[in-house]
């Protein structure tokens, strides 16, 4: 290969592995709001993106013997993309409708899952055998070739999970990131076609209408419910207000932070917020309080209603 096939082809697999980590911690993230974030999500999470992998590697080992090409590999990055297109459009209903048939038990979160993020794992995971047996030239020198294949895979998966974690998930709404990696998996797939591209009108079609499925991913999700007047991800957690009947909810993770009457800003639901007035027992004439642990706000809020001087 010459040196621009080459650094195309390290790109193919290093961009591979970035948008496959980036893929698995976003995973989370989608399954919070409905199943929360313990240890049973990221261990589903983990279990499926493991599983999901190992069937990759085999089935992409045994398709690259079968036909070693790039517009093979191409495919199968088009594909995957198709799958994460699927997500973007569906996955958050069904996910929903998982959880609410499971009663978001640790079974659900693994079946949903596997549901929606089992396949483009696997179609991804074929891309590490597939390099290395495109790159082998010499059986002598295969270790030397899949170590370094595996190498920058890695090096890639790391890039992945630092820039997922660190930059897009604070700044950016889930739908566009979730569009963004669409895009860039199918940039990666025309990028195994670039040679043969003209020459590949279906799969020129595919690329295409992954490129306009990931506008439409990154668009703002147009929720029909009027109770709900705020929903986003933030590194922490998803955090959802609703409004039932006068009374303004907080929730994080599925988790039910706090609860506000909006007539006169007193919390209900939970009796927490009114146990502070204790403190006047211990300091009747109280003139400043420090609360740790913010929340929501409500014991301040409280305490402001009683207690207005």
């Amino acid at each position: 290969m010459t040196n621009l096939a080459t650094a195309r082809f390290y790109m193919i697999v290093a961009t591979a592995g970035a948008v496959l980590m980036a893929f698995e911690i976003l995973s989370a993230r989608l399954l919070s709001p409905h199943f929360g974030s313990s240890v049973y999500v990221w261990g589903s999470v983990i279990s499926v993106f493991l599983a999901a992998m190992s069937l990759g590697y085999w089935w992409g080992g045994k398709l690259a013997d079968r036909h070693p090409s790039l517009v093979v590999l191409g495919t199968l990055l088009l594909v995957a993309g198709l799958c994460m297109a699927w997500i973007g459009f569906a996955g958050q209903p069904l996910i929903a409708l998982v959880a609410e048939k499971t009663g978001s038990s640790p079974w659900g979160t693994l079946l949903a899952a596997a549901l929606l993020f089992g396949p483009a794992t696997v179609l991804l995971a074929t891309v590490s055998p597939f390099a290395i047996k495109l790159a082998t030239r010499d059986v002598a020198g295969l270790g030397k070739t899949a170590g370094r294949l595996y190498a920058i895979s890695t090096i890639g998966s790391l890039a992945g999970t630092l820039i997922c974690t660190f930059v897009l998930i604070p700044m950016l709404r889930i739908e566009l990131i979730l569009g963004l990696l669409l895009a860039i998996t199918a940039l990666t797939g025309c990028a195994a076609l670039a040679e043969r591209f003209g020459q590949q009108k279906l799969r020129a079609a595919l690329a295409l209408a992954l490129f306009a499925a990931a506008l439409a991913t990154a668009r703002p999700a147009v929720i029909d419910d009027d109770s709900l007047l705020f929903k986003r991800m933030t590194p922490y957690q998803t955090l959802i207000v609703e409004e039932h009947d006068g009374v303004r909810y907080l929730k994080s993770d599925r988790v039910q932070h706090s609860s506000v009457r909006l007539s006169d800003g007193l919390p209900v639901a939970r009796a927490y917020p009114r146990f502070a007035a204790g403190a006047l027992l211990i300091q009747p004439e109280l003139e400043s309080l420090l609360v740790v642990g913010m929340g929501a706000g409500n014991v301040g809020t409280y305490l402001r209603t009683q207690l207005p001087e």
